[in-house]
């Protein structure tokens, strides 16, 4: 039931493929290559005249965009003998951009390498080198050198937002989730103080990485900050699943799930009607498992096929005890009032509310929650966190959900009521 994660990188297109090469526009131009522009004689290197005919060439080439032929000139100026280390920056920067060019990575990545090792480059050339040798990389699937070199990047001062996404992709993909997981949950919860919303993109390959580790709560999480962002019923569908796992939803917290369950639109099958229409009836709240049956019906999935007698048998039995559950209010409220126990005020507070009568049953639910005896007192809060909304009390549904803390079943019951009630 995991999500298909789907992660593309985008292209980083950079000036350094375009950059001009120092010498060329003055040596390379004049005959011979002999005479430099007044700007070139005061440097301290230069090319020699033995070089200037070949690169000359060179650069006729790439300005007729023929790169894959630049590449295979460049070797006649690769056989000049006594190169000095200009000279060689000069022709690795010019086979750098030709490579890279006519797409022959390999060798672009090698010439890139040189550049950047020449320490020639100033802070935002060696910066745009960088980010055009991780690409390539990226490209050709080194996922390794793509962390190591921005890595590197970084020290040095790079922001670009491309390259981090490069960077935190190249982690996963390279296999180390834990390392993916920590940068992103950093940028993340850094953006979401900052009042950001984060790119859905990050969401999704941060859950991936949870999930990898088979790390639930983390996985949950993720999903939570995508349900909040980008509420999809893709979304809500592997949530749901995933919840139902939780210590205690099963046991206890089954009703509390099928409620949120068909708010949300979850409920597809006969179970996510009838075993929630059952556990309302043990319960104590016919008129809730007739909302469960009643869904049931309408959707087509109850009273149907070889157990639709049974279905329907059910759905009398409900009417019936929902009739005789509304006659005996007022006896019940009497009995919860003058009990030291908690979970009796609770649960015909709750009755209450669900026939209606929203203020005398809230009041009661809280007043049941205070008495104490409670032993699940977070569970009693998401029931009055629901009883809320029921009654149309949301801001209050919202404040109550808030109150519950923590990472336990009850916990992200709350949080997940909270985003379906603030979306």
């Amino acid at each position: 039931m995991g999500m298909i994660l789907q992660v593309t990188a985008r292209r980083v297109a950079r000036a350094v493929l375009g950059a001009s090469v120092p010498v060329l526009a003055a040596a390379l131009l004049m005959s011979g290559g002999s005479a430099y522009a007044k700007e070139e004689a005061k440097a301290a290197d230069a090319v020699r005249a033995e070089l200037g005919k070949p690169l000359g060439e060179v650069q006729a080439l790439m300005q007729k965009g023929k790169y894959r032929e630049a590449l295979a000139a460049l070797k006649d100026a690769g056989e000049v003998k006594n190169r000095t280390p200009y000279e060689n920056y000069v022709i690795e920067r010019l086979r750098a951009s030709a490579a890279a060019r006519s797409g022959d990575d390999e060798i672009a990545a090698r010439s890139f390498r040189a550049v950047i090792a020449s320490g020639r480059l100033g802070p935002k050339e060696r910066s745009q080198f960088q980010e055009g040798l991780i690409a390539i990389e990226y490209r050709a699937k080194d996922y390794a050198a793509v962390v190591e070199l921005a890595s590197a990047y970084f020290r040095y001062g790079g922001n670009d937002k491309a390259i981090r996404t490069l960077y935190q992709q190249s982690l996963y993909l390279k296999g180390d989730y834990t390392g993916v997981a920590a940068e992103l949950t950093a940028e993340i919860d850094a953006g979401i103080k900052a009042n950001r919303k984060p790119p859905e993109v990050q969401l999704q390959l941060l859950a991936s990485a949870y999930l990898k580790q088979s790390n639930h709560a983390g996985y949950i999480s993720a999903l939570e900050h995508l349900l909040d962002y980008y509420p999809k019923k893709e979304y809500w569908t592997d949530v749901i699943y995933r919840i139902a796992q939780l210590p205690g939803m099963r046991e206890r917290l089954a009703l509390d799930l099928a409620r949120l369950r068909l708010t949300v639109g979850q409920s597809h099958s006969v179970a996510d009607f009838l075993e929630p229409a059952q556990l309302s009836l043990q319960a104590g709240f016919p008129l809730e498992a007739l909302k469960f049956l009643d869904k049931g019906f309408a959707s087509g999935k109850l009273g149907v096929g070889p157990e639709g007698e049974r279905h329907k048998r059910l759905l009398e039995l409900a009417k019936r005890q929902a009739a005789e559950d509304s006659n005996s209010l007022k006896d019940s409220e009497k009995l919860a009032l003058a009990s030291a126990d908690g979970k009796l005020a609770l649960a015909n507070g709750y009755d209450l509310v669900l026939n209606g009568q929203n203020d005398k049953g809230l009041e009661l639910m809280a007043t049941g929650i205070s008495k104490g005896g409670i032993k699940y007192v977070d569970d009693a809060r998401l029931l009055l966190g629901y009883a809320q909304y029921i009654a149309r009390q949301k801001s209050k549904a919202i404040q109550t959900m808030r109150s519950i803390k923590g990472h336990d079943a009850p916990a992200v019951l709350a949080r997940l009521w909270v985003i379906q009630l603030s979306n």
